[in-house]
């Protein structure tokens, strides 16, 4: 027996959703060190 589309479809929407929030944890990542970055960089003008 095949799976019904609506559990295919809650299937792709969690992987979806686990991707989405990968992306968001590496963006913030990404702007932390951005931001520490500045910081040295004020630090080091000052």
């Amino acid at each position: 027996m095949t799976a019904p589309p609506n559990e295919i479809s809650i299937k792709r929407h969690t992987s979806i959703a686990a991707r989405q929030k990968s992306t968001l944890r590496d963006t913030s990542n990404i702007t932390r060190i951005h931001q520490s970055r500045a910081e040295g960089t004020i630090k080091q003008n000052n």
